[in-house]
């Protein structure tokens, strides 16, 4: 699936680019140079987890010792891998032809790692849902494709996680087959439980990663937004896409608060408009929390004091992610629907 961004990694060209932007003395470039490398980063945790890990192809470790190999890495890389080993999981079970049914249901998985383990998997099932669907595939077809992966996904999920692997449809479908994405929207409309929003705000979510806005040269905040609004066919799916785009706006970038403010600076009045940038933010700093064990330090972003409009920096960032971590992570948690931070809203 990421073939293009892997590509990407490998380029000498690109690696020196980096280390040379990030000496420049010019604020405006070097942020973007470091957002880039951030991105790079992360793509690189999760598209070459087997590596990092010294998993071989032909491993038969269980999947908490996959888990725990992870140990060797920073505390906040952890996730990007353990959802590379969800994926990895997932794809030999497609190859063996092994039952999905209970993949993810070992008492001996560590708490912190379901969530992403979850999304890791989500990908592998989208990808083989997807894989040699045509552009122009007949309805029959894209309904028999939806209805399996949604089974899969109820399988494999534990109870109040299945959403988060349905997310992942929007996320691969908008990388390799973004044609096919209102069929795909249509086929999950029967299946119910509002599982379109999930698909929706995965779709937002994978805008960030494209490569068309990897560059730094067309990594303005403004190009994924305007992109999100073009693509929505609703205002209720704008919000959705809204929401999952803010995830990696916040993940990837939480060490540099500076990017966030410049997100601000361009979009701001209207993002205050509606609460799903607000909600996504929130959303995607509870997860983190839940696949740290809560020993993150992205709460510190919290504490940013922005060099411009600190009332904005307060009404779309701070206050909604210090409510949600008070108040809504521990209702989601008490009602076992930790999938809902995969939509907005989230409650």
């Amino acid at each position: 699936m990421f073939a293009a961004l892997r590509d990407a990694l490998q380029r000498s060209a690109l690696r020196t680019a980096v280390k040379r932007a990030s000496s420049s003395s010019v604020h405006s470039q070097s942020m973007r140079w470091e957002e880039f490398a951030a991105k790079l980063r992360t793509l690189s945790l999760f598209s070459h987890t087997q590596t990092l890990l010294g998993i071989l192809d032909d491993s038969d470790l269980e999947l908490a010792e996959l888990i725990r190999r992870t140990e060797i890495l920073a505390l906040d890389d952890r996730p990007w891998a353990v959802e590379g080993i969800g994926q990895y999981c997932a794809e030999r079970c497609n190859q063996f032809g092994s039952s999905f049914r209970n993949l993810l249901r070992d008492e001996d998985l560590p708490n912190w790692s379901i969530g992403v383990l979850h999304t890791g998997v989500g990908i592998a099932l989208a990808e083989n849902c997807l894989r040699g669907v045509a552009t122009r595939a007949q309805k029959t077809e894209i309904d028999v494709r939806i209805e399996r992966f949604v089974t899969l996904c109820r399988e494999a999920a534990r109870p109040g996680y299945v959403g988060m692997a349905v997310e992942c449809l929007g996320f691969v479908s908008r990388f390799l087959h973004p044609r096919v994405i209102p069929f795909i929207d249509k086929a999950l409309l029967p299946q119910n439980n509002g599982l379109s929003a999930f698909f929706w705000h995965g779709v937002g979510r994978a805008i960030y990663f494209l490569p068309s806005n990897l560059s730094p040269r067309r990594s303005a905040p403004w190009r994924a937004f305007e992109l999100a609004s073009c693509e929505a066919p609703d205002p209720r799916t704008l919000d959705n896409m809204t929401a999952g785009l803010a995830w990696p706006f916040l993940l990837v970038n939480w060490r540099r608060p500076e990017i966030l403010e410049s997100v601000l600076s361009y979009h701001g009045k209207v993002l205050a408009c509606s609460n799903a940038f607000s909600s996504g933010l929130s959303a995607a700093m509870i997860m983190w929390l839940e696949c740290t064990d809560g020993a993150s330090d992205i709460r510190n972003l919290l504490q940013h004091q922005p060099a411009t409009d600190n009332d904005l920096w307060h009404h779309l960032i701070r206050r909604p992610c210090e409510e949600a971590i008070e108040v809504t992570y521990p209702k989601l948690t008490a009602d076992n629907r930790l999938d809902a931070l995969f939509r907005f809203p989230m409650t």
